[in-house]
């Protein structure tokens, strides 16, 4: 197994683990991609069951990302910890968002250009 992806399966273990806790329920899949200075997150089957049924309602999608927009920021600094740990490398940038129909949630990290190890594989 290369370095990345062993970096790559590690993570998702990880961020996998850190998002069942934080929300009660894991996702149904999670997908995570190491390119150059950047990682790329997909969290499939993201939304509990009480989510699913709101985000249809009038208002409903705007609540459910105002509740995740919390609870995300809150714990973004447990997927950086991770990943600085991991490649020992500082994150510069997380960003996160959801698609349109919130089943899937997208988080993004850029890394510490000058000092990220994915070169070196």
């Amino acid at each position: 197994m290369s370095p990345i992806n062993h970096w790559e399966s590690s993570m998702k273990r990880e961020f996998t683990r850190i998002y069942k806790a934080m929300f009660g329920k894991g996702p149904d899949h999670t997908t995570v991609k190491i390119v150059d200075d950047m990682i790329m997150m997909k969290i499939e089957g993201a939304l509990t069951p009480i989510e699913q049924n709101l985000i249809q309602t009038e208002g409903g999608h705007l609540l459910v990302r105002q509740i995740r927009d919390k609870m995300v920021l809150d714990q973004q600094s447990e997927y950086v910890t991770v990943v600085e740990n991991l490649l020992n490398v500082k994150v510069d940038n997380i960003s996160y968002t959801f698609n349109s129909d919130g089943q899937a949630m997208y988080l993004f990290m850029v890394l510490h250009s000058s000092a990220y190890p994915c070169h070196a594989s």
